[in-house]
């Protein structure tokens, strides 16, 4: 696991990044797909006002680029694959969550502003109920009525056995990189499950995707 942090200035700015070259996963992608409600959740970013995002996943050229047209400082935690490890230790308990929490998710950089946008993709899938939960608490403190949480819920009964990784594309798609061919079971999260595990946000929007992934934008 390693994490970086790219800022992005308004045009005519030279922007910097960190980011463990290694990690990123542009080279192969499996499947492309539309997502609306990401897109939708992307239209507060702007070239004269700061947006602060949390990216859950792993680096990513083509996500870097993206937002290499606006002014926003975007957190790469990289923290995806070291979650859903921790989430599968049988012997896994608050206090070791939460420290699991503070580790992947450095934000000693962010001070006391507030995340705009965070992007989960489909970790939800991969937490239990409880650590979900944990994890929406662990960010509470990072956010405000304005903060938007973007997640992929599988509403198939099988789903990829480690979680894939996405990359935003200028044309408005997604890049999908499957880490894995095996597949487990799906948690099939409902709506009901979603709202306990989310609180205090609440679902915004909800699409049904082709590829049988409900996509849902929550808000503060």
């Amino acid at each position: 696991m390693s994490s970086a942090t790219t800022s992005v200035r308004p045009p005519g700015i030279r922007r910097t990044a960190t980011a463990r070259s290694g990690n990123n996963q542009d080279s192969n992608h499996n499947a492309t797909s539309n997502s609306p409600l990401l897109f939708e959740a992307l239209k507060c970013l702007s070239t004269i006002e700061q947006r602060i995002i949390l990216d859950m996943g792993p680096a990513s050229h083509s996500s870097i680029d993206f937002f290499g047209e606006y002014w926003c400082k975007l957190f790469i935690a990289d923290a995806i694959t070291d979650l859903h490890k921790q989430n599968l230790k049988a012997s896994e308990t608050p206090l070791a969550w939460q420290k699991a929490l503070s580790k992947s998710i450095k934000f000693n950089t962010l001070n006391h502003a507030n995340l705009d946008i965070v992007f989960l993709w489909t970790l939800p899938n991969y937490l239990s109920p409880q650590n979900l939960k944990a994890l929406i608490e662990f960010l509470l403190p990072h956010s405000d009525s304005h903060t938007r949480v973007h997640a992929y819920i599988y509403n198939t009964q099988m789903m990829p056995a480690v979680p894939s990784s996405y990359h935003i594309k200028r044309n408005q798609k997604v890049d999908i990189v499957l880490r894995s061919s095996n597949q487990k079971n799906c948690p099939l999260y409902h709506l009901a499950e979603l709202h306990n595990c989310f609180k205090p946000f609440k679902v915004d929007h909800a699409v049904m995707l082709s590829s049988g992934v409900q996509e849902y934008l929550f808000t503060g």
